[in-house]
């Protein structure tokens, strides 16, 4: 009786076949857990915009949104408040990402300045931040009337208010 069973010429071939599957296929795959990593950290700094406005409009009181300029962000009581080292939530920067730019209504200034407020009557003051990998960039935005922050792609657009009262014939500056 012959018994029945893999040659070692065989189970080599299948061994040199499987590497080269898997060497085809990781770049693509580390690409997309890249992306899927930088994505999920965009949509968490977009959703630390709605936080910072929902607990400024729960507790009463005006929080920050703050950076240390490499990417990671904090909600915390705003510097004008007694309380001011509370830190109500924070995310890490990711790898690749940095803020490189930061504006306040009309100016930029620099990381350690910048200190955006989110007021309880749900509005905010008008600025962004810049985040910037690679060959890209996206603009963190708030609306200033309505406290909402949002991610968009390109460069970080002039955040002043720019629309007239209702009613008004002449603008106001």
């Amino acid at each position: 009786m012959r018994r029945r069973g893999f040659t070692l010429i065989e189970i080599s071939t299948i061994v040199v076949i499987l590497a080269m599957i898997a060497a085809i296929t990781y770049p693509s795959l580390a690409s997309v857990v890249k992306s899927q990593r930088i994505r999920s950290y965009l949509q968490d700094v977009e959703r630390l915009t709605t936080d910072a406005r929902g607990i400024a409009v729960q507790t009463g009181q005006t929080v920050s949104l703050v950076s240390d300029g490499e990417g990671s962000f904090q909600i915390r009581a705003s510097s004008e408040e007694s309380d001011e080292g509370q830190v109500f939530e924070q995310i890490a920067p990711v790898q690749g990402i940095s803020a490189t730019s930061f504006r306040l209504g009309a100016d930029d200034i620099g990381a350690d300045e910048w200190e955006l407020r989110f007021y309880e009557d749900g509005t905010a003051d008008p600025g962004g931040v810049l985040l910037t990998e690679a060959n890209e960039t996206w603009a963190l935005v708030i609306e200033p009337k309505t406290g909402r922050g949002r991610i968009q792609r390109g460069e970080l657009p002039d955040t002043t208010l720019t629309e007239w009262e209702a009613g008004d014939y002449v603008r106001r500056s």
